[in-house]
């Protein structure tokens, strides 16, 4: 009886034994599918577009302000049977500032005149500038004389026109010396045919002429800084009133349609910049 008892007593030890090793791997498996199941699944971010969704607040691109000029386009090429050559002039003498020409009108085919400056025959004093005319007569430029004005050593011709082969007119400024500062004076000079005229004009000091327009024999004008504006009425010169921005206006040029529209162009300065500037004389 003993026996039985000692083998019942051990085999419920036994399996006591058993059933806890049971409930304890039961325990820890549990918990390795619970670990497992908790952790978190790894997702893959996407990748953004470009194109916007209804979410997304559009980006405005800002209009550009267009420039206040273009660049111009380049015109059609056109095909001449012509060619510009090269004609000879004559010089006058050597001084620093050389010879230059500076404008020219035509009469006819063998009659055609240039003006500017040349220095002194002699070539002194160097700084010296005097009237310089020459005269193409259909085979070869030739130097016309021209007076320069008493006391004058520093003279320059800006502007010729003509009305016919006895009736043209130049224009420029002459100044005392070359160390005289700003003492310039308007010049006007006139062809009868003959011979080259100085004839008084309406100008002040420190006041020059740029160009002229000569429309008939009492008709021309003739235009320069300042707003200068001066008309030929066949007998003299006289000031005319133009509109005038101002801040060293100057008229650089000037041409006619007819006795009753004419039109001179120039520059003009608003303080920071230079700035185009057109008169328009008309008649109504």
């Amino acid at each position: 009886m003993n026996m039985n008892q000692k083998y019942l007593k051990r085999s419920l030890m036994v399996l006591g034994t058993l059933l806890i090793m049971a409930a304890i791997f039961g325990m820890v498996s549990g918990a390795s599918v619970q670990s497992a199941q908790a952790a978190p699944k790894k997702t893959r971010t996407p990748t953004r577009t470009a194109s916007a969704t209804p979410s997304q607040t559009p980006i405005s691109t800002p209009t550009q302000t267009p420039a206040p000029f273009s660049t111009p386009t380049p015109g059609p090429t056109t095909t001449v049977n012509g060619t510009w050559k090269i004609v000879s002039s004559p010089n006058v003498g050597t001084g620093t500032y050389g010879n230059q020409l500076s404008a020219v009108t035509v009469v006819s085919a063998n009659d055609v005149w240039a003006v500017g400056f040349s220095p002194h025959p002699s070539g002194t004093p160097l700084y010296i500038r005097q009237t310089l005319i020459e005269h193409w007569n259909g085979s070869s430029w030739n130097v016309v004389p021209s007076p320069n004005p008493a006391g004058k050593t520093w003279v320059v011709l800006n502007g010729v026109d003509s009305v016919s082969a006895s009736d043209i007119w130049a224009v420029g400024y002459s100044q005392w010396s070359y160390f005289s500062g700003y003492r310039y004076a308007p010049v006007t000079y006139h062809w009868d045919g003959t011979r080259w005229n100085l004839i008084p004009n309406a100008g002040s000091i420190d006041e020059f002429l740029h160009a002229v327009t000569a429309i008939a024999p009492n008709d021309a004008w003739a235009v320069g800084d300042n707003g200068q504006t001066q008309h030929w009425n066949g007998a003299d010169w006289s000031r005319v009133a133009a509109p005038y921005p101002g801040l060293g206006g100057r008229f650089n040029g000037i041409a006619a349609a007819s006795a009753s529209d004419v039109w001179a162009v120039g520059s003009y300065s608003d303080g920071n910049q230079w700035l185009t500037w057109i008169d328009r004389y008309t008649v109504p």
